[in-house]
């Protein structure tokens, strides 16, 4: 080999070169784009994930409130009394329903849940799918409370279309009865406007076709005025107003009789008086008189206390007549009224009260005086429980008449019989 021969050496063609550097170049941006590509794919999905859980989050949020609107409802409606409904069971059913559905709290708690940008898409998938299955779970529900919750207001328009026609129709009877007393008594304008009300609300009551609750309260107002326009003109009467009957039993009595009248007349309260007939004799003839002078109605508990069931028909008759004479020569009117002693009776003594021409008047409140009640016990009694019938002779029951006066008129009771 010659000296100083160069040693040989390899050159890349520029050719090749840019070749090689294209290459190179080209698997660095297949690189660059592989990852690129799932880096997008990876951020599409976990938008999507993210979009579809907030979608859901909407939709669940959107059932829910009407859930929660819908459960309360019928809560209330669960609530209602079996005498405000015209299909009791309706209610019952309605509680039954609604009661687990309470107690289950999911979707309160879930309402609390939000999609968050930093959650997984696995995590994102999850909640939307609890949302998902939370709304159809609330959907289903309110399907079946809503209509048994129609059940039950159906139930309510009906007890309410009920008791409107109730009232119309007695409101109609109370008109009716108006009417009828009022004659001879109240202005005729009043009256006619009266039937022209009550005529009105009858055909409203028979009409073939149910009215809605407007219509039987117009009627109902309508009648009540006419009603109460009449009543205003009338002297007063106990079939309009609340009243208490203050009754005597046993009288009269020579020594406690006076005292009586003589209260009732301080108090300007009537009675009624049952007297015995043996005691309608001497000095207290007058006091009989008397009782019927100044207002009172005097009536019979027979000849004398007895137990008048136990009497044969003709004796029973004969304590009838000889009682309705000494009465009827004393007072001066014809006895109407009659109480058996001790409220005893039976169809032989009611017979005979009816053929007598006598009403049978029995009592709701006994004063308890004839048992020597003092005179507050007697008023305690008679304040709390309505009407008193009392003997005529304890003292009691005289001095204490006036408090007791004073103690029912605070019940807004006007005495009479």
């Amino acid at each position: 080999m010659m000296k100083g021969l160069r040693k040989q050496r390899w050159r890349i063609h520029p050719v090749a070169m840019v070749i090689i550097a294209l290459f190179t170049a080209g698997l660095v941006f297949a690189g660059y784009s592989i990852i690129h590509g799932l880096l997008q794919s990876r951020s599409e999905t976990h938008q999507e994930a993210l979009a579809d859980c907030r979608s859901a989050q909407q939709r669940f949020s959107t059932t829910y409130t009407t859930y929660r609107a819908t459960m309360s409802s019928a809560q209330r409606l669960a609530e209602t009394g079996e005498s405000d409904v015209a299909n009791p069971a309706s209610v019952s059913d309605l509680a039954g329903t609604i009661a687990p559905m309470l107690e289950d709290t999911s979707a309160d708690a879930l309402s609390n849940r939000a999609c968050y940008a930093s959650m997984s898409d696995d995590d994102l998938n999850a909640l939307a799918h609890d949302f998902g299955i939370s709304d159809s779970t609330m959907v289903n529900r309110m399907i079946t409370v809503q209509y048994q919750a129609d059940q039950v207001k159906d139930g309510i328009e009906t007890m309410r279309t009920t008791n409107a026609r109730a009232r119309l129709s007695s409101l109609t009877s109370r008109a009716r009865l108006a009417y009828e007393r009022s004659a001879g008594k109240a202005d005729e304008g009043l009256r006619a406007a009266l039937q022209a009300a009550f005529d009105a609300a009858q055909q409203l009551l028979d009409a073939a076709d149910i009215a809605d609750d407007a219509a039987y309260a117009d009627a109902a107002d309508a009648v009540r005025a006419a009603t109460d326009a009449v009543v205003a003109v009338l002297p007063f009467d106990c079939h309009f107003h609340d009243c208490v009957a203050l009754t005597f039993d046993d009288g009269p009595n020579k020594q406690f009789t006076p005292q009586l009248l003589d209260a009732l007349a301080d108090a300007g309260v009537p009675a009624t008086f049952f007297v015995q007939g043996q005691f309608v004799s001497g000095s207290n003839v007058d006091l009989v008189g008397r009782m019927a002078a100044e207002g009172h109605d005097v009536g019979s508990i027979s000849w004398r206390h007895t137990q008048l069931h136990t009497l044969d028909a003709g004796t029973l008759a004969k304590w009838f007549k000889d009682t309705d004479e000494v009465i009827s020569a004393a007072s001066g009117r014809p006895v109407t009224l009659f109480r058996p002693p001790d409220g005893a009776w039976s169809d032989t003594v009611r017979d005979q009260a009816q053929a007598s021409g006598e009403s049978i008047i029995l009592w709701n409140v006994d004063s308890g005086d004839w048992r020597g009640a003092d005179a507050g016990t007697i008023t305690t009694t008679v304040v709390d429980g309505g009407g008193p019938p009392a003997r005529s002779w304890p003292c009691t029951t005289a001095t204490d008449l006036p408090s007791r006066r004073s103690r029912v008129l605070c019940r807004d009771c006007a005495t009479r019989d």
